[in-house]
């Protein structure tokens, strides 16, 4: 068959694939993106009414810069497209008051000079009824934190994309590829297509794609919940905010306020259930409810109440929980965006221009040098990952 020339090949059209589009479409190339699935799919990373954007990281300071130049480039989007992507609420990360979650938090907040307010267990409970933290734990409370929409987000990107000449193929899956130098050649069920270079974002999928001793990344299998609560009020949008909590068998869950879909959403962060992304069972049992709720019910008991939806997410997990975003070793032509790990929504809107940059400048900002692959090389951890 006879191969479509491009400027640029984006493979997936999720978060970080469909904000790449937008960005590399933006800057005048002719840009091709690929979709293994239908629009609006839920086989993915980033479907769920709502993700968490916060800026006092407890997983490292050196994402702030980043997670800076992303709510600006939120705020951009925004403006250009005349939807409303992200919600100021507030944050809450709470623990004990040497838990990961509540001591990383601070580092940033103070590293970065952060706005925040460290509260009590007491103080906490009083501003929002719904939660009730043990005497022992604390909370730091950000006020710049809130949620994305990402359905809106990722359909947003793609729009502008197309606004600006990009064309977006769905239920497309690359079946194979190859690159030489100044050429790429990407194979799908329906055509060839190629051009001097791609970009890979594929999600959960990403090690299938292109190897797992390039991009060392498997699934993890993560339910979400809608729950019903006994009173609704406290849930709601503008009196509650979004929140991280670390528990004592030290894992995590988190939520949000009402949003629009019915109930109100929460989620254990993280279960250690690794899968295969095209063949993981996306019925939500009992066993998974039993674990929701072993978290919620002492700690948020107006929340504790009957599922009314529920669906499967798939983390992304490089073996640290950092990203990866970079080129492959033997091809440089072929950049890459995986290993998000569940907690990579928030930058998609920088992480379309980091890899924007990467194709028409060479480099991106140096806030970025920390995620490229060569940290795992360095440490022998190429395809070690760490233990859930």
């Amino acid at each position: 068959m006879n191969a479509t020339e491009y400027d640029v090949i984006v493979a997936g059209l999720g978060a970080m694939g469909s904000s790449s589009l937008y960005r590399l479409s933006q800057r005048g190339l002719r840009v091709l993106g690929l979709e293994a699935f239908s629009a609006g799919h839920r086989l993915g990373s980033w479907h769920g009414e709502s993700r968490v954007i916060r800026t006092a990281y407890y997983e490292h300071p050196d994402y702030v810069p980043l997670l800076r130049r992303a709510y600006e480039l939120w705020a951009e989007v925004e403006r250009e497209s005349g939807e409303r992507l992200l919600t100021i609420t507030g944050g809450l990360m709470i623990g004990a008051p040497d838990s990961e979650l509540v001591v990383g938090s601070l580092t940033s907040a103070r590293q970065h000079g952060l706005d925040h307010e460290m509260l009590t267990a007491a103080e906490t409970n009083r501003r929002y009824p719904a939660l009730q933290l043990q005497e022992s734990e604390v909370a730091l409370w950000e006020p710049r934190a809130g949620f994305l929409r990402p359905e809106r987000c990722v359909e947003t990107f793609v729009r502008l994309a197309q606004t600006a000449g990009a064309e977006a193929r769905y239920d497309e899956p690359v079946r194979s590829w190859q690159a030489s130098p100044g050429r790429v050649e990407v194979t799908t069920d329906v055509g060839c297509y190629t051009a001097p270079l791609a970009v890979f974002a594929c999600g959960a999928r990403i090690a299938r794609v292109l190897g797992e001793d390039a991009v060392p990344v498997r699934a993890e299998r993560i339910p979400l919940f809608w729950m019903q609560p006994s009173q609704p009020d406290l849930f709601a949008l503008g009196r509650f905010p979004v929140y991280l909590w670390e528990i004592a068998d030290g894992g995590h869950f988190y939520g949000f306020p009402h949003v629009e879909w019915p109930g109100v959403k929460v989620a254990r962060h993280h279960t250690g259930d690794f899968c295969d992304a095209d063949d993981v069972d996306r019925s939500v049992n009992e066993a998974d409810e039993r674990r929701l709720r072993s978290a919620i019910a002492e700690r948020l008991p107006a929340l504790n109440g009957p599922v009314l939806s529920s669906l499967i997410c798939l983390y992304e997990d490089s073996p640290d929980e950092h990203f990866l975003i970079d080129r492959l070793p033997d091809h440089p032509n072929v950049i890459y965006a995986g290993g998000f790990s569940g907690h990579g929504f928030k930058f998609a809107s920088v992480v379309g221009e980091i890899v924007a940059d990467l194709v028409t400048r060479g480099q991106a900002t140096k806030d970025a040098d920390f995620l490229r692959a060569e940290r795992l090389r360095e440490r022998g951890q190429h395809l070690v990952h760490k233990q859930a």
